[in-house]
């Protein structure tokens, strides 16, 4: 019966890794859907910054030709476009590294592939709580077979163990017999028996089967141990950064504000003006950096 249930045990745990390579892939389409979310975004990004450094550019060669600003000014912004056009081929070449990615991990041919254009990104569920460690071991199917492992582990150490216990047999028969002899006679047979086995040859055999399920049954544990360690960690580390990166989002979100504000502040006051590109160039590249 033990050897049966830690069979079955090894089996259950057999789903379970099935289940956690499932689990595995699609973090990783999800991270590789979000890498093309970014890289998108980035290219959009990209474009947008070179629309403006092009109507930048515009201002300044008509400022340039009612000689109300140098050659300089005019180079100074032409060099600036020039840089951010040089950031598009790199974007649009990791856009479509992101996408073959994506691609096959979705079973896509890479050569086409087939990608929704969803705009936006879903809404974060509350944030969950760490609960006990009985609850991560139900909801991690890797470590449901780290324990499935452990509980096989103790059945087979279990039926090692009885394998020394002398055994108890008991037999019985019931029959009705006929026979002739000179005339037919019948008479009805039983029987009892009873028989006893302990086992004496073999035993360095039993021994080092009992050894091996200790050994065994100790490495599962800790390697149960040793798993759940690793999942509270993650957990831990993806709580602190979910924290810490929705307070830093909104200090960046604040930043950009500020640099917008900055940016179109200063290039009313260059096409008035009453400041230099300098100022227009500085404020433009914090802006685009803030983006």
């Amino acid at each position: 019966a033990t050897a049966l249930r830690a069979a079955q045990l090894d089996a259950a745990a057999a789903r379970d890794d099935r289940d956690a390579v499932a689990s595995t892939i699609v973090q990783q389409v999800v991270a590789s859907w979000l890498d093309v979310r970014a890289a998108r975004s980035r290219v959009a990004l990209i474009e947008g910054q070179i629309e403006t450094n092009i109507s930048l550019l515009g201002l300044t060669r008509a400022r340039f030709l009612s000689s109300e600003a140098g050659a300089l000014d005019v180079l100074q912004q032409e060099q600036q476009l020039a840089a951010t056009r040089a950031l598009l081929p790199q974007s649009q070449q990791l856009l479509r590294l992101r996408e073959l990615q994506l691609s096959t991990l979705l079973g896509q041919d890479p050569s086409a592939p087939e990608l929704p254009m969803v705009a936006g990104l879903p809404d974060l569920p509350p944030q969950p709580g760490l609960g006990r460690p009985v609850d991560l071991v139900n909801e991690r199917p890797d470590l449901a077979a780290a324990s499935k492992r452990l509980q096989s582990a103790r059945q087979r150490l279990a039926s090692s163990a009885l394998s020394f216990a002398p055994s108890f047999r008991l037999s019985g028969n019931v029959g009705y017999q006929l026979r002739w002899f000179k005339e037919w006679e019948t008479r009805d047979t039983w029987g009892l028996g009873a028989a006893v086995s302990i086992p004496i040859f073999g035993g360095l055999q039993r021994i080092g089967g009992l050894k091996q399920a200790v050994a065994s049954r100790n490495a599962a544990a800790r390697s149960l141990s040793a798993a759940a360690l690793k999942a509270r960690a993650e957990v831990e580390t993806a709580l602190v950064r979910e924290e810490t990166e929705g307070r830093r989002l909104q200090a960046l979100e604040d930043q950009l504000r500020a640099a917008r504000v900055a940016y179109q502040e200063s290039s009313q006051r260059y096409a008035s003006g009453l400041v230099s590109n300098i100022a227009v160039l500085t404020a433009l590249a914090s802006w685009q950096v803030a983006e």
